[in-house]
């Protein structure tokens, strides 16, 4: 019979209170010696975080614990597999305890100390010790009897409940980005100073420069953009710039500095912008490792005569195979229009005409049938069933030459595009994920702006820029 009294809840009290207090936890010091124990079985991952203040002889006290229960796919891993599995993740738990300062990563896999000194890597190996090199850790061997607390862990892990109506959450707060960007503008001292000039007339000459290259409304500090009062832009404080570089690319498929520099500037000025944008990309690991440099000498283009109006031609192709996602998508369809170079993204399980000719329809249901669609020779395509779903609907349907992409150029150079940035998205995440950043990747792609048109393909198709939940364009005048 379940019961549960005030004797019950007091022992419960007294066991959570020793499970967190010293010498079970103790506070994490910057300054302190550090390790990393991980380990790893079929069924859980686990690691600890265990600090001792430098140079003692103490035992390490442990700061923090994680541990938990592997996916189906994760059992069928290897042993080694499974133990830099391990470090991987601890170290993603722990990353902001371990960014930036040396420690020891402790490991019962002797096997993890030789990695570095491998030529041939497993694809996904490769990307978790990409991913580790962000770090300044040096991996020991411990034998496996001298790792029993961490091997606890990874054989009960924490698993998942099938029901959550008893977990109260707490409160969330959200803020805007305007508000998180006027609050680092209060906080920053450069700023502040800037601020003071506007209410002081002690300093003429700084008042006048002030006056003439920054707004303050609403307490809001804007860059005027070539001394026009009207042409304002944020001013970004230091603790705000990489923050803002993230949001503008690595959010959005790790487009190019040039794609990254031109959405910036559109909202936000700071000192030696281009600079920072310029050595923030280029230090971008994931794009460093997912995109391919450009080989071979430029050739000639090779235009196909257009309309200037919008869904008139759409060019089409598919993309893939990609891993299996978890809602069973393996390809992407994708449709560029020629005019405004909008781009849909659709994900489908297979390359079937039914998939091709259901992915359309929702596009045409929504805009409207094409004039022209050009496509290449596949199965899909040239169906029977394809053909009377273009002829009922008045399209005339174009089929490249066999074995010549150019003619398809448009939807080729996408297909580019967009492998290179889910590439890079999905180094540090589960790659059966892909499928659910292919919105946010249309979304960027369709707001950055196309050196042909100088316009994003959103402005061009809509006449204004596309709304979304990270907002790289804040409206200063509003």
């Amino acid at each position: 019979m379940w019961e549960w009294t005030t004797v019950q809840q007091d022992s419960f009290d007294i066991l959570k209170s020793k499970l967190v207090e010293r010498p079970v936890l103790a506070l994490y010091d910057p300054a302190a010696e550090t390790e990393l124990h991980t380990d790893a079985s079929k069924i859980g991952i686990g690691g600890i975080l265990l600090q001792r203040p430098m140079g003692s002889q103490d035992p390490f006290h442990p700061v923090a614990y994680y541990s938990r229960q592997t996916t189906p796919e994760e059992r069928n891993f290897h042993s080694y597999e499974l133990e830099t599995l391990a470090v991987i993740c601890a170290l993603k738990k722990f990353r902001v305890y371990l960014l930036g300062k040396p420690f020891k990563v402790i490991t019962d896999c002797s096997a993890l100390r030789s990695t570095f000194e491998k030529r041939d890597l497993i694809p996904r190996i490769a990307r978790w010790w990409i991913a580790l090199q962000e770090f300044d850790c040096h991996i020991e061997y411990r034998p496996g009897t001298k790792m029993g607390h961490v091997d606890a862990l990874s054989r009960n892990p924490t698993y998942d409940t099938d029901s959550t109506d008893h977990v109260r959450y707490p409160p969330v707060l959200v803020i805007s980005d305007e508000d998180w960007l006027l609050t680092l503008q209060l906080g920053d001292p450069e700023l502040c100073r800037i601020r003071d000039i506007f209410s002081s007339k002690l300093d003429p000459k700084g008042l006048a420069y002030v006056r003439d290259n920054y707004v303050l409304k609403d307490n809001k500090l804007f860059r005027c953009i070539d001394g026009d009062k009207e042409n304002v832009r944020w001013v970004v404080p230091k603790g705000a710039r990489w923050q803002l570089c993230k949001m503008n690319h690595d959010d959005i498929g790790h487009v190019g500095y040039e794609k990254t520099l031109e959405r910036m500037k559109k909202s936000y000025w700071f000192s030696k912008m281009k600079r920072f944008i310029k050595k923030y990309v280029s230090a971008c690991i994931d794009c460093a490792y997912a995109k391919k440099a450009a080989n071979g000498r430029e050739g000639l283009l090779h235009p196909i005569e257009k309309v200037a109006i919008p869904f008139h031609t759409l060019h089409i192709d598919h993309l893939g195979p990609f891993v299996k996602s978890k809602r069973g998508f393996t390809h992407t369809l994708n449709v560029v229009d020629s005019f405004t170079k909008f781009l849909f993204i659709k994900p489908v399980r297979s390359t079937s005409t039914k998939n091709v000719i259901n992915a359309l329809q929702d596009i045409f249901d929504i805009f409207r049938a094409p004039d022209r669609l050009i496509s290449d020779r596949g199965s899909c395509f040239t169906a029977h069933a394809f053909r009377r779903f273009c002829l009922e609907r008045s399209i005339k349907h174009v089929l490249n030459a066999v074995a010549s992409p150019r003619a398809n150029g448009q939807i080729e150079r996408y297909n580019r595009t967009i492998l290179d940035c889910l590439t890079a998205q999905n180094l540090r995440d589960n790659e059966k994920e892909w499928d659910n950043k292919i919105g946010k990747l249309q979304w960027g792609l369709n707001n950055t702006i196309q050196k042909t048109t100088g316009k994003t393909p959103a402005e061009i198709m809509f006449g204004t820029a596309m709304n979304s939940e990270v907002k790289p364009a804040l409206n200063a005048r509003s």
